[in-house]
């Protein structure tokens, strides 16, 4: 039974991180360019 439960874990687990990866890269990808301050000011 617990084969059962570690298979069953295994494609939830790899969705789970391919959508964590994403979510990290895209916040980290545009602050990591772009300036907090001139971004209020650029926003507008």
């Amino acid at each position: 039974m617990a084969a059962s439960d570690s298979t069953a874990r295994t494609p939830p687990s790899a969705d789970d991180a391919a959508e964590a990866a994403a979510g990290m890269a895209h916040p980290t990808v545009v602050p990591t360019n772009f300036d907090p301050e001139d971004s209020s000011g650029r926003e507008e």
